[in-house]
């Protein structure tokens, strides 16, 4: 298992470091119109909003939360696995 990178991550950024990691985000339109994020290499980073553009900010604020609480723990994000694509049907 690769050991984590120190925070500063994704199309999403988090602040402090020099490089930049990205992260695969998922967002998700609920039945009610609300949106749902997440990241799938980050368990438990997650946002909802009222709109895309919303939850799209809510989801970096929460990055940027939680790799300024590993970085105060003295650890580091892990390294980003998830990849996206898309398929098609007949």
């Amino acid at each position: 298992m690769p050991a984590p990178r120190s925070p500063d991550r994704l199309g999403l950024s988090a602040s402090s470091s020099a490089a930049t990691t990205k992260y695969v985000v998922v967002y998700e339109r609920a039945e009610d119109g609300g949106w749902g994020a997440y990241l799938p290499d980050v368990a438990g980073v997650v946002a909802l909003g009222a709109t895309r553009e919303e939850v799209a900010e809510r989801i970096q604020e929460a990055l940027d939360a939680y790799a300024a609480e590993m970085t105060s723990l003295g650890r580091g994000l892990p390294e980003p696995v998830a990849a996206s694509g898309t398929v098609q049907v007949a």
